[in-house]
């Protein structure tokens, strides 16, 4: 039997899942594209990391997660108003 349901999927513990951008910027594509996909490998399908304290606007704390899963792999999302070339990576980040 298939039923449609609604709703936010039910975890099995208290946990906080968070939707990171990130976004690699250089002069040459290829360039912009060689950052992104460092930072890909390094942060895809992880367990247990501890991430350090990050200021974006505001001062983040370090946090350890129980995961880091991509979204999907890194895209290309064109140039700035700078003409920096851009590459994006979207991840959930999962901590308690």
């Amino acid at each position: 039997m298939v039923k449609q349901a609604g709703g936010t999927v039910g975890h099995w513990f208290p946990r906080t899942d968070y939707n990171v951008q990130i976004i690699s910027r250089a002069k040459n594509v290829v360039l912009a594209k060689s950052q992104i996909e460092q930072v890909y490998s390094e942060l895809k399908n992880k367990f247990g990391l501890l991430l350090p304290e990050v200021i974006v606007d505001e001062v983040f704390p370090e946090v350890q997660t129980y995961q880091v899963s991509p979204v999907e792999v890194p895209g290309y999302i064109g140039a700035d108003e700078t003409h920096l070339e851009m590459w994006s990576l979207n991840l959930i980040i999962t901590t308690d």
